[in-house]
């Protein structure tokens, strides 16, 4: 390990800090003085005695007194103990209330963890889906890459060959080739369902995600997806006027660099802002 690599500083501990739950010493001498009043009293009211003449009842009343006196004492004590005890039990509760509070706090972080790393396991998922769905579809004897590259040779010669009718083209070949060929619907239908989950997925509110962070995976899977994906995207819109609304939301369609396609979406799906 590399010694003069800097340390990551540790993070802060969450745990409360204990609170003083009161003065040993403070109690200590309260608990002495009582002992000190308890111990000297009777000597006290033995002393009194003495001096008074006996059969004095009214000096013996008075000693009595002295004794209601003592009692006040003790129960002032008495609830100055009960305040103590109920001042005791209060600061205890506050610290297992801030205790509880940042176990929750942990628990709620816990959980945001483990549903992250849950959704990236399940979109990459998706991508690898998507992945296999493309190798899967068919175009004439090709398979895979070779048939989406031959799908979008036919698109980029129909517009070359009927350039004033280039859309028009575009869709009869995509017709022949794409979407209206029997061979070729059944794989091209399967990526666009799949594409179609991938987004729903990121959309998804139980994952948790932020705007941010949905633009962000949204980013991802577009980034994975080539001309020619975008190109059965754009065609298969335009041959059932249908586009999935979340393809619209995340820009799905931003890197669509054929300006034939772009401008008959924008066509057919008037009043639409697309990400070009």
């Amino acid at each position: 390990m590399d010694e003069s690599r800097p340390k990551m500083p540790e993070p802060a501990s969450r745990e409360p800090k204990a609170a003083d739950t009161g003065s040993p010493r403070t109690l200590a001498i309260i608990l002495l003085a009582i002992s000190l009043v308890w111990a000297i009293w009777p000597m006290m009211i033995a002393l009194g005695l003495r001096l008074w003449p006996r059969g004095d009842l009214e000096a013996m009343g008075q000693s009595g007194d002295m004794f209601g006196s003592l009692t006040a004492l003790f129960t002032a004590l008495a609830f100055g103990a009960v305040w103590w005890t109920g001042w005791l039990q209060r600061k205890a509760l506050a610290i297992q209330a801030k205790e509880l509070a940042a176990q929750q706090e942990e628990l709620r972080d816990t959980r945001a963890v483990m549903a992250r790393q849950l959704f990236d396991s399940r979109f990459f998922r998706m991508l690898d889906l998507l992945e296999t769905r493309n190798q899967a579809i068919r175009v004439g004897d090709a398979m895979g890459q070779q048939a989406k590259r031959d799908l979008l040779a036919h698109v980029t010669a129909a517009t070359q060959q009927h350039p004033d009718a280039a859309l028009p083209a575009i869709m009869d070949a995509w017709s022949r080739h794409g979407e209206g060929n029997p061979a070729a619907r059944s794989g091209i239908e399967a990526w666009l369902a799949t594409l179609s989950v991938t987004l729903a997925v990121i959309d998804d509110p139980a994952n948790g995600l932020g705007p941010q962070d949905r633009l962000s995976y949204a980013h991802i899977l577009k980034a994975s997806l080539d001309e020619a994906d975008l190109v059965m995207v754009a065609c298969n819109a335009l041959m059932w006027g249908t586009l999935n609304p979340l393809a619209i939301r995340y820009g799905t369609l931003g890197n669509l660099y054929d300006e034939t396609l772009r401008a008959g979406l924008r066509e057919r799906f008037a009043g639409v802002v697309f990400d070009w």
